[in-house]
């Protein structure tokens, strides 16, 4: 049995990220979301802390991830890019010519953003048991077109608001 521990930016991540690695590893996994802090009501799971792209780069440090990894086989960190530019964050979306950058890159770029937080000891030690999930624009967006065939399946923001308004 695997386990997993989470840092994702909310709790509909969490949900997402448990879906995906669930259903991925099928029954041979155990998921333990670290972040953000949640609590069980009324039998559904909400975030009872602080979330966001901030804390997950304050949980991608050395004495956090150390400590995650202690317990479980492997850590998956969730972020979306679609806050990237902000300060803090510090990832341009656009290249040098001002086009935005391939996912794939992006991807890159903000993978080695979260790893300036950690150090190349902690990375050596625990290489391969550190997964990122980064998210192009927000997680939820990729669901949108499963639910809508107008303009709002391609949104890129807020989609968390989009898929409410349709349930």
């Amino acid at each position: 049995m695997k386990t997993i521990g989470l840092i994702c930016e909310g709790v509909s991540e969490i949900n997402i990220m448990t879906r995906i690695v669930s259903k991925y590893l099928e029954d041979d996994v155990i998921i333990h979301p670290i972040e953000p802090e949640t609590k069980t009501e009324n039998g559904f799971l909400v975030q009872s802390g602080y979330g966001g792209w901030q804390q997950v780069l304050n949980h991608c440090n050395d004495e956090k991830v150390e400590e995650i990894l202690e317990y479980n086989d492997y850590l998956v960190v969730q972020i979306d890019t679609d806050a990237c530019i902000e300060a803090g964050y510090d990832v341009n979306p656009l290249d040098a010519n001002n086009v935005t950058k391939t996912p794939e890159v992006l991807y890159e770029d903000v993978k080695a953003r979260l790893l300036t937080n950690i150090s190349q000891a902690v990375q050596e030690k625990y290489s391969g048991r550190i997964i990122f999930a980064i998210c192009m624009n927000e997680i939820e967006c990729w669901l949108l077109p499963l639910y809508y065939s107008n303009a709002n399946r391609c949104k890129t923001n807020n989609c968390i608001y989009a898929l409410i308004r349709r349930w």
